[in-house]
């Protein structure tokens, strides 16, 4: 769930887990519906 999107600090606050390493990079891309 996203909670805040800041465009100013290019920043996406997302509620809930992420996959992979703490410190980590998160790549955010459109969904592809097939």
């Amino acid at each position: 769930e996203i909670v805040r999107v800041d465009v100013e600090r290019q920043f996406l606050l997302v509620k809930g887990a992420v996959p992979g390493a703490k410190g980590g990079d998160v790549v955010v891309r459109p969904a592809v519906k097939a």
